[in-house]
């Protein structure tokens, strides 16, 4: 037999062992399809929104990669925050990127923005993960009284 013939075979064996594979759902484990942006504890209820006073310890913002089945995922190397509008919040990335930290600095709205690689090839899925952040003034605490006599 010749080298073709065998070639031709390993070839067919691998592309049924992909299509069976397809079709009953087996794939290997893809990378992140979806990332969650969530203000507070992993676990509590979805929050991509948060709102802040001045003075207060600021929030942490946590992503959680998902793949398209649900399922916890991993992604391709740390993910780039940024803010919409500057000197409303300061923004710290943790080491890893999975989390950034926020303290506020100004009253204000802002939108937060995480972008993310989800596939091991750069620019193939590239995912955003998406908050809000509102800073409101501080509110009054006392009033002082000022008498001044009349002309």
């Amino acid at each position: 037999m010749s080298w073709s013939w065998f070639w031709f075979r390993w070839h067919w064996r691998e592309f049924w062992r992909w299509f069976w594979n397809q079709w009953r759902g087996t794939t290997p484990k893809h990378t992140a399809t979806t990332v969650s942006l969530t203000f507070g504890q992993i676990g509590d209820p979805l929050m991509s929104k948060i709102v802040l006073k001045l003075g207060d310890k600021g929030a942490t913002a946590t992503l959680v990669p998902k793949d398209a089945q649900g399922n916890p995922a991993t992604l391709n190397g740390a993910p780039v925050w940024s803010m919409g509008t500057a000197g409303v919040a300061a923004i710290t990335p943790s080491a890893d990127g999975l989390s950034a930290s926020f303290v506020s600095i100004a009253p204000g709205d802002t939108t937060v923005n995480a972008v993310c690689e989800g596939d091991p090839q750069a620019g193939i899925d590239t995912i955003n993960a998406t908050g809000e952040i509102q800073v409101l003034p501080l509110e009054a605490a006392t009033v002082d009284m000022n008498f001044v006599p009349n002309p």
